[in-house]
């Protein structure tokens, strides 16, 4: 750490990735004419199990999507049905986790990870899900446009729900790009289908535009068509559709030390230098049982950091655990 400076972050979901809890919203209980009617009801519940497994057998699988949605008895119902044991698919398996729980390592590079990209399922640290390039996200309306594919082409890769803004779902960016490439054929392909889309965006404009004149323009009641902005493109400038979303696509995920049975202290450090050497040395996860070896050979302390003494005053960080500074450096 170019400063000497490290905290220890409790929380790293708020902290860190800025994840907050919901709220979770008051449901008043039902009044008692709405109980009376419910049991007034048919409930499919009064049949035999054997013969609703029979009826549902009857059913393709879209009708049976349809069913879970009714109610939570017959969602409860369709997913009793053994057969949907082995329709039902996930991209996560447990053994997957567990083997990223129990390694403590970034896969990317050799610092500690305390994240877990999701898309990929693999444990991360911080300058990788911030700087590299393989971590990128991006919402799958603005993947749909960019590498000219479709929302039944795009449901073939993992896709998340987000916090920060639930109607665009974060994908990764570099999956779409093969996946876009691999149905266009060439990058060229790719990017001729962008700029056809582009034009078909600015032709609907002008129509409604022209549809609007017709009908009065400025003196009619109804307001003027709204254009959406002129989307960046991806392949000029791949970092700034993806951006804001670096750190949406991680979770904190803890290490499992099978050694102690038991799970690991870690820690965020976090150092900051006037001119640093890069801005990917900005943060950095410890695990505790590293802090010693790691401050006998920080550059901040072989320096002799010369510079006054700050105290630490960051949003989030009560506590400074260490501080590596020069010996000649006092409190004011």
């Amino acid at each position: 750490m170019a400063s000497g400076i490290a905290y220890r972050w409790m929380h790293p979901h708020t902290e860190a990735l800025h994840h907050r809890s919901e709220r979770v919203s008051y449901k008043a209980p039902p009044n008692k004419a709405t109980r009376l009617k419910r049991r007034s009801r048919p409930l499919c519940s009064r049949l035999p199990l054997e013969i609703l497994h029979l009826i549902l057998l009857k059913l393709d699988l879209p009708s049976l999507g349809m069913l879970r949605r009714v109610d939570t008895t017959t969602r409860r119902l369709v997913e009793s049905l053994p057969l949907m044991h082995d329709v039902k698919c996930s991209n996560i398996c447990i053994g997957q986790l567990f083997t990223e729980f129990c390694h403590p390592r970034c896969r990317s590079c050799s610092y500690f990870g305390p994240y877990l990209y999701l898309p990929a399922i693999r444990r991360s640290c911080y300058r990788c899900d911030h700087f590299r390039h393989s971590y990128r996200v991006a919402g799958v309306a603005d993947l749909c446009l960019q590498f000219g594919l479709t929302q039944n082409q795009i449901k073939s890769l993992s896709t998340l729900q987000s916090r920060v803004k639930p109607h665009q779902r974060p994908v990764d960016l570099t999956l779409a790009k093969a996946l876009g490439r691999e149905i266009h054929g060439s990058h060229m392909a790719m990017e001729q289908a962008f700029k056809r889309r582009l034009n078909e965006r600015k032709e609907s404009y002008e129509k409604r535009r022209k549809q609007w004149e017709i009908k009065g323009g400025r003196g009619s009641k109804s307001p003027p068509p709204h254009r959406r902005p002129h989307p960046i493109s991806l392949f000029t400038n791949p970092e700034a559709a993806s951006h804001f979303r670096r750190m949406n696509a991680a979770i904190a995920f803890p290490y499992w030390d099978r050694s102690h049975s038991e799970p690991r202290a870690r820690f965020l450090g976090s150092g900051w230098h006037t001119h640093f050497p890069s801005k990917d040395a900005c943060y950095r996860a410890f695990l505790v049982s590293d802090l010693p070896k790691h401050f006998q050979h920080c550059a901040a302390a072989k320096a002799m950091w010369k510079s006054k003494f700050r105290a630490a005053r960051y949003r989030g960080m009560d506590v400074v655990d260490f501080i590596v500074g020069s010996k000649t450096t006092t409190r004011p």
